[in-house]
């Protein structure tokens, strides 16, 4: 059976979810990793890079001390900053995550956060995907305003959570280079533009292109 990717982005009003952008610097990265229940609330468990002593800050802050922060663990990407799993314990009162217990069908994956807006993602069978699309709709729209649906098929579905993941691991400005390249079509097979293509319409050299792309290849061999 094949799986589609739902992606709906909403504004979710006074939800808890829109307090975790906050308690980090402006532009820091945010992937929620999972999410459970106790009698107390959802724990979300989520990945931040940074140093230790700036997701202590956070953790150990009174201003946030409702949410019960812990550092569950941390991952050395060998690149000097770290990255850090957080738990934070949040009220069951009008989530989403509770709701998605009654889509039946749907597993959701990954929640992102954008400016005011969250950003879930949901897994189902390509089969019946624009149903699960409008009923997943309804569902929400009983406790927030969605924004937009995008279906994301098969054939691009590992691509866009490949590349979530990349920004764990490379420096932001090569992180945009790789997703530059790979909007106009570098990365894919056959090539839609060649090297020389790429660096004219980028206003790069080739030179560069080539060192980043050695990069990325080498960070997928070690990673296999």
């Amino acid at each position: 059976m094949e799986l589609s990717e739902l992606r709906v982005k909403l504004y979710h009003e006074n939800c808890w979810t829109a307090e975790l952008p906050r308690m980090f610097p402006e532009n820091r990265i945010l992937f929620p990793l999972s999410r459970s229940h106790t009698v107390k609330g959802t724990v979300t468990y989520t990945m931040t890079k940074g140093t230790k002593a700036e997701i202590k800050e956070v953790t150990q802050s009174d201003k946030f001390s409702k949410f019960n922060p812990r550092i569950v663990g941390e991952i050395n990407n060998g690149k000097g900053s770290q990255i850090f799993i957080i738990s934070f314990l949040f009220s069951h009162s009008n989530s989403i995550f509770n709701l998605s217990a009654d889509f039946g069908e749907v597993l959701p994956i990954k929640v992102s956060y954008k400016d005011d807006y969250e950003i879930w993602n949901f897994l189902v069978s390509n089969k019946n995907v624009r149903e699960k699309a409008d009923a997943i709709r309804g569902s929400i729209e009983s406790v927030a305003s969605i924004e937009d649906i995008k279906i994301i098929n098969p054939p691009n579905l590992m691509k866009e959570n490949i590349t979530d993941y990349l920004q764990f691991y490379l420096p932001p400005s090569t992180y945009f280079l790789i997703n530059s390249l790979s909007e106009i079509g570098y990365f894919d097979f056959p090539r839609k533009v060649s090297i020389d293509d790429a660096a004219r319409i980028l206003g790069i050299s080739k030179g560069f292109i080539s060192k980043v792309s050695r990069k990325i290849f080498e960070l997928f061999r070690t990673s296999m």
